[in-house]
């Protein structure tokens, strides 16, 4: 099943790249609902918490490029808790502070 979300989430990549934004949308949400389903499944899987954080930014990113910028905003908190709490507990996963700094960098860009 992460394998699919994964296929969404490059499917709603090229989307928006062709301008269809209403698909791309779709796929992300796709991607999400997959993302969150595993995530809950498994809270203890750290790879699909990750997926599921990603998914969030995916998000952010797509609503930050139709100008919903409330919607971007929500998405990226989501996200960003996802990879606090994951950074908590391995603060010492080099990959899960970059997600992490990545997703303040966000965050603080809207604030601005």
């Amino acid at each position: 099943m992460a394998a699919l979300a994964a296929s969404y989430e490059k499917v709603g990549t090229v989307l928006v790249a062709q301008g269809k934004l209403p698909g791309a949308l779709k796929a992300y949400q796709a991607d999400m609902t997959i993302a969150d389903r595993l995530a809950k499944a498994d809270p203890g899987n750290a790879s699909w918490q990750r997926d599921l954080a990603m998914s969030h930014a995916d998000l952010a990113d797509f609503y930050a490029k139709t100008g919903e910028r409330e919607k971007a905003r929500a998405a990226l908190g989501q996200g960003k808790a996802i990879m606090e709490a994951m950074t908590k507990l391995l603060p010492d996963n080099a990959q899960w502070k970059r997600n992490l700094a990545w997703f303040e960098d966000q965050v603080a860009a809207f604030e601005k």
